[in-house]
């Protein structure tokens, strides 16, 4: 084989390999399996009780649910602290991707 054709037939093998690169790197990003509502709730509980056990945190003026990777929480808090402990809470989750702390900081 002539250096040409070499040259061109390692081209196309390091251009297929890195689109097979990029479509593994996109599977890994997606679930396989879609989460369901169950789910999503199961894992909206397990924030709610883990939000109640930190202490800068008063989880009865909070509305916690989760949809599709994204955690929403709504409602109220006493402090700046306690807004980003909430965040710091829900980033110990690996099945949530983005949350979406909707918190008002009510001072009293």
């Amino acid at each position: 084989m002539n250096k040409k054709k070499t040259n061109a037939k390692n081209k196309a093998l390091d251009t297929d390999q890195e689109t097979a690169n990029e479509l593994i790197a996109e599977v890994k990003k997606e679930p396989l399996i879609p989460t369901s509502s169950k789910n999503n709730e199961e894992i909206a509980s397990k924030l709610e009780y883990d939000l109640s056990r930190n202490p800068h945190i008063v989880s009865s003026l909070l509305k916690v649910s989760v949809a599709d990777g994204n955690a929403y929480v709504k409602g109220k808090v006493h402090s700046l602290n306690s807004k980003q402990s909430i965040d710091e809470v829900i980033k110990g989750y690996p099945e949530i991707k983005n949350i979406v702390n909707e918190t008002i900081i009510a001072l009293s």
